[in-house]
């Protein structure tokens, strides 16, 4: 079991704090726990990726989780991923926080015991690895106890959560019980019939995850017809997060398509609702609006829907009492209801409520089931039919808080705002970048640059323009041939709209018309990276948004060619995922792959979904058969598919990819051998126009290069950025920086330096996600050879 360190214990301070210096090969940490919902925090439950330096960690077990104060806190420590040496890359830190609204606190991360320069060792009371956390399976059947809580989770009935209970004290008896009774579970309304959660034999309870302060159950089965000829329907995936001492019951809930024979087979989704028993007898209801809290007495129905980005409406008995905004006003409390009676209770929150409307919370009282709650992920009541095309998924983010009687319903909206916006637990930008070269040489927006201080102020103003611009158009919309459309919507959360389409013949449902971003060259790591550099947490929020929406919508999760699970939806898709016909198209190449996004998910906040989207988008990348010479014409194809084979050997240490890479870096320098600028086109025009996707095959190259250097690879490299540097770089996009940047570190030719800074200072800003995708996912790694230039005193050639 991993180390715990309990809060109740008297520790000692820091050995700075007395005086006495971290020695230099030990880890001290400091940490920025970020509150930015102007909302206090109490005890809630964290779990937050930080990356180490190579050689630094070898053992979680080793490590403490301190206060300001030098105090321990509870925490438990993972390893998410090692570096191939076999120290820790990615740490994930499990713990409770509280913290006061808009103000931010400092926590250190050390492998220092608090007791150094003392002559005594820490004062912990009993066993410092004792939790009252304990997950049990028993069947198909999970049993969690944090201590206030009990859940009991099943796989064998429709009921996702089949019962919880609150008791402070640990005795759980039937009165404590606040969820659980009547089998009613979860249910889909698809192409005008009924299903239920579990299909006979398709459902399974396990443990993904379970240290002394976190578990993670996954429940999941397949939606089934109620009479014998119904085939089945969706899938789904229920992941059960508890905390030790902590009331909140946290799901990811994903529902796929994992049916159907070819990529245009979809379902029409009527309706996806969550219901769930309550064993309260005539219970309050509180209702969250965006300016207050209802209190209503339930002896019919309660409910909030939101039917559109910027409306919702609170009905009760069928009768509306309220309505209220959305985006106009971006509240955080909406999305969720209360319900409590006899000195017991229980709250459910929907995350993104307004973002990834249609959404409805609702209660009733049954004369036979008696209370209910009903979470609809997809409301009927919306009015509205949702295509799920085969292979996609669609995840929603629920916190469930068990408590006692409520004297003040304030406090408790309060905790449900603060589930609609995590806390986040960050590290210093230069911690990120150069401190730890977690994903290569990349440098921090505060590092020196000399004498290129110019270029480097001009970069980041262009990627904070940029990045302005982007979030402005999703929130407000963008308009595009008399089309107006925000970014908002069940299927369209953490995508962008580019353009209407003009290519092709109108279809029916104008909406078919419209083209996404698609997350378009994993727009979304390239914010994060820019997070990394800057510490600015738009970037940060912007990227693990798309990195959820790419795991979910554009990585294929079922296909009958085993080959293609794991491949990337077309994009720019129409209608989530369309050709410009409007026909749904499966890639067999990975022009359009984005999965770093997707894998830093895992990386930052432990979220398994994400990492079984990457792991099938290693296989994919695989899998797929060997490209010819000719198939590095499409230089951006086989750019994604090192980049994916790249960190596919990076994060399970597996040969295999590393070979396969081997292969097509072969095969990418005898083509660059033959014709530098990648296409073999006759036409000039045609391979100008091709230009923009170089320097995307040369990231590739270079980080397989970082793990296989060969003469053969650099030279290819060079060839490349040679021919760029003859055409004046005419029609090349700012992605060849890191290329350029990477032949002056190989070479110390200052040519190459030379037109990497003409590149970024040429560089302007865009307001459009595509486009920051394709320009600057890898201009981190060129302002990390600046900042080593700077460091050389290098001079550039006037």
């Amino acid at each position: 079991m991993l180390r715990l360190l309990v809060l109740a214990g008297a520790l000692a301070a820091l050995a700075a704090a007395a005086g006495c210096a971290t020695p230099p090969d030990r880890l001290r940490l400091q940490l920025t726990v970020a509150e930015t919902a102007g909302v206090d925090r109490a005890a809630e439950p964290v779990t937050f990726g930080v990356p180490l330096p190579e050689g630094k960690v070898a053992d979680p077990q080793s490590l403490w989780l301190l206060d300001a104060d030098g105090k321990a806190l509870p925490a438990s420590f993972t390893v998410a991923q090692r570096w191939l040496s076999g120290s820790i890359r990615w740490l994930h830190v499990h713990t409770l926080l509280s913290a006061t609204g808009g103000r931010s606190r400092t926590l250190v991360l050390t492998d220092v015991p608090p007791s150094v320069g003392y002559n005594q060792p820490p004062a912990i009371p009993g066993d410092a690895r004792g939790t009252p956390l304990n997950a049990t399976v028993s069947g198909n059947e999970i049993t969690i106890v944090t201590g206030p809580a009990r859940v009991i989770l099943s796989g064998d009935t429709p009921n996702v959560i089949e019962s919880a209970s609150y008791d402070p004290g640990g005795a759980f008896a039937p009165a404590s019980q606040v969820l659980g009774g009547s089998p009613i579970g979860a249910s889909v309304q698809a192409d005008g019939k009924r299903y239920i959660t579990v299909q006979p034999g398709s459902g399974r309870a396990t443990i993904l995850e379970q240290s002394s302060m976190r578990v993670v159950a996954l429940v999941s089965g397949q939606f089934g017809g109620l009479a014998p000829d119904v085939p089945p329907s969706l899938s789904w995936e229920a992941r059960v997060t508890a905390y030790a001492f902590s009331p909140v019951i946290q799901m990811d809930y994903t529902v796929i398509n994992r049916t159907g024979a070819k990529a245009a087979d979809k379902i029409d989704m009527e309706d996806l609702s969550l219901r769930l028993a309550v064993p309260l007898p005539r219970p309050q209801v509180l209702i969250g609006g965006a300016r207050d809290v209802r209190r209503i007495t339930l002896d019919n129905t309660a409910s909030i829907l939101q039917d559109s980005a910027d409306h919702y409406g609170i009905r009760m008995n069928g009768r509306a009492i309220e309505e209220g905004p959305g985006k106009s006003v971006q509240p955080l409390t909406t999305g969720w209801m209360d319900l409590s009676a006899g000195g017991r209770g229980i709250a459910v929150g929907l995350r993104d409520f307004w973002q990834s409307w249609p959404h409805q919370i609702d209660a009733r009282i049954d004369q036979t089931l008696g209370a209910s709650l009903r979470v609809g992920l997809y409301p009927q009541e919306s009015g509205g039919r949702q295509e799920i095309y085969i292979g996609q998924a669609r995840t929603h983010h629920l916190t469930f808080r068990l408590h006692g009687a409520v004297s003040d319903p304030s406090v408790l909206a309060r905790e449900m705002m603060a589930a609609n916006r995590p806390l986040r637990v960050l590290c210093d930008p230069a911690w990120y970048c150069e401190g730890t070269k977690v994903y290569g040489p990349i440098a921090s927006s505060g590092a020196d640059y000399g004498r290129f201080r110019d270029v480097a102020r001009h970069y980041d103003d262009v990627v904070g323009q940029s990045m302005a611009s982007i979030l402005r158009q999703a929130h407000e919309g963008r308009t595009d041939k008399d089309v107006t459309r925000d970014s908002y919507g069940w299927m369209d959360w953490g995508d962008t709209f580019f353009r209407k389409a003009v290519e092709g013949p109108m279809l029916p449902q104008p909406e078919k018309n419209l083209s996404w971003n698609g997350n378009y060259y994993d727009y979304g790591f390239a914010m994060l990276c820019q997070f990394m550099r800057t510490g600015d947490r738009r970037f940060l929020e912007t990227g693990l948004l798309a990195g959820a929406y790419t795991a979910d919508v554009f990585i294929t999760h079922y296909f009958p060619e085993p080959a293609l699970v794991g491949a990337c939806h077309y994009c720019p898709p129409r209608y989530q995922a369309a050709l410009d016909d409007g026909t749904p198209y499966v890639s067999h190449e990975t022009n359009h792959a984005k999965v770093a996004s997707v894998l830093a998910r895992w990386q930052w906040l432990g979220d398994w979904w994400a990492r079984q989207a990457a792991e099938e988008a290693f296989g994919n990348a695989l899998m797929l058969p060997d490209a010819d010479e000719a198939g590095w014409r499409q230089a951006r194809g086989n750019g994604h598919r090192l980049r994916i084979l790249w960190l596919a050997y990076q994060f399970t240490g597996q040969k295999k990819y590393q070979q396969r890479a081997a292969e097509l870096i072969q095969l990418g320098v005898a083509h660059v051998q033959k014709h530098p600028e990648f296409d073999v086109q006759e036409d000039p025009a045609r391979r100008a126009r091709q230009r923009f996707m170089i320097g995307i095959a040369l990231e590739g190259m270079i980080e397989q290069y970082w793990d296989q250097p060969t003469p053969e690879n650099l030279q290819a490299i060079r060839s490349a950025c040679d021919f760029a540097i003859e055409q004046k770089l005419k029609g090349y996009s700012v992605n060849m920086a890191m290329a350029l940047g990477f032949c002056w570190q190989q070479t110390n030719d200052v040519r190459y330096l030379k037109k990497m800074n003409d590149l970024l200072l040429l560089t302007g800003p865009t307001d459009q996600a595509k486009i920051f995708g394709q320009g600057f996912r890898s201009t981190p790694w060129a302002m990390g050879y600046l900042h080593e230039a700077a460091a050389k005193g290098v001079k550039l050639p006037k």
